[in-house]
């Protein structure tokens, strides 16, 4: 994201630029005065010091020196000045700061709180809903009526996609206020993908998205499967988005030692080496002709990869996939 100044900030830089800088120019041209006046000063003592000057009026002598000193005095005002004014400038400055950033953070505290409101309140219609979807899902699969099982099922996968980015919503404000949890049970992560899966199979062959699975860890272990069908739910809606044009997806899953391993691979655009870090930061999005006339809240990959790491894992572009993009997902593989 480019950080733009908001109507706030813009009076505070139009005062440093007016009031700050001259102040500066000030000081500066005054200390250079000082010192050349010191140095005028010393070199006027060294004079008077001299035997060549013995003869003259002690009088006129004390009245240079005094006059010297004067000088000296007299040039160091645009410094004091300067540096009482600056003082003051700073103290303003940092008042004024402090109270747009107080402002600002209770506007954003009040908004989160909202949306954190809303997203519970959503949460609830949204759960009926996909129930009685999916029951109706299988009275029309039970009919063989196969137009009425397309329909349901998008209306399916496009139920989930709301209840997911509740639950993105849901765990960026909580992860604000405290710090976001996993509850690890015993699971089989093939499982767990498989059921993610039946929600995206429909909406991926819609955007001409070919799905190939490759599952590999059918061993049980311990992990959140909430937490692991909500980051590849992320991760696919991002291949719908933004990298539908490559009109394939890989899925796969590895176990190794001490570690299983969730893929998610495409065939898109791909992301920018420069972008490969931003991309799980919260509210950035990429390039612009990647995202231009797409919607999203640019929180998922942050969520997902926040949720990795509570496991002891990790959630990691892999740079050397061209083109398109291959996010792995690293989960410790605790045995049951």
């Amino acid at each position: 994201m480019v950080p733009t100044l908001s109507m706030s900030q813009r009076p505070s830089l139009l005062l440093v630029l007016l009031v700050v800088l001259p102040l500066s120019l000030l000081a500066w041209l005054g200390t250079y005065l000082a010192r050349d006046a010191t140095r005028r000063t010393e070199r006027t003592m060294e004079m008077l010091q001299d035997r060549k000057f013995a003869s003259v009026d002690p009088g006129l002598i004390r009245e240079m020196r005094s006059y010297s000193k004067t000088m000296e005095e007299h040039t160091l005002l645009p410094v004091y000045l300067a540096v009482g004014s600056g003082s003051v400038l700073v103290l303003v400055l940092g008042w004024l700061i402090f109270r747009e950033s107080t402002r600002a953070m209770r506007e954003a505290q009040g908004r989160v709180s909202f949306v954190n409101h809303v997203s519970h309140e959503l949460k609830t219609p949204l759960t009926n809903i996909q129930l009685y979807a999916e029951m109706a899902l299988d009275r029309v699969e039970a009919a063989e009526d196969e137009k009425g099982v397309r329909y349901l099922k998008v209306i399916t996968a496009e139920t989930a996609r709301l209840t997911r980015l509740i639950n993105n919503v849901l765990n960026l404000a909580r992860k604000q206020r405290t710090r976001l949890t996993v509850q690890p049970q015993e699971a089989v992560l093939d499982e767990v993908v498989k059921g993610a899966l039946a929600h995206w199979t429909t909406l991926l062959e819609g955007r001409g998205v070919a799905l190939e699975v490759d599952l590999r860890a059918p061993e049980g272990v311990r992990f959140d499967p909430d937490a692991v069908v909500q980051i590849l739910g992320n991760l696919l809606s991002n291949v719908e988005k933004y990298a539908a044009e490559g009109q394939w997806v890989r899925i796969a899953t590895e176990a190794d030692v001490g570690w299983v391993r969730l893929i998610v691979e495409d065939r898109g655009k791909g992301i920018p080496a420069s972008q490969r870090e931003k991309v799980f930061e919260a509210f950035e999005r990429v390039r612009s002709d990647l995202t231009e006339g797409v919607s999203g809240t640019g929180i998922g990959l942050t969520i997902s990869r926040e949720l990795a790491v509570l496991h002891g894992g990790s959630l990691v572009l892999d740079g050397n996939s061209k083109p398109g993009a291959r996010f792995i997902v690293n989960l410790p593989s605790n045995p049951i």
